[in-house]
């Protein structure tokens, strides 16, 4: 989401805003036994629902 200007606007190519993108990741509940900050990523192509295990974590 580095390139979008604010949380309202719109990503060309996908549905939802980035607020609603923001408020479903925000309903995903993660566990570990590691401490800090991770990345994550989702690494997609063409046409696709994307759900939670999709996310690529470390």
């Amino acid at each position: 989401f580095g390139s979008v200007p604010h949380e309202y606007s719109t990503i060309a190519g996908i549905e939802e805003s980035v607020q609603e993108i923001l408020l479903n990741l925000k309903e995903i509940v993660l566990r570990s036994n590691l401490y800090g900050v991770r990345d994550a990523s989702i690494c997609v192509k063409g046409p696709r629902y994307i759900a939670a295990q999709d996310i690529i974590l470390p």
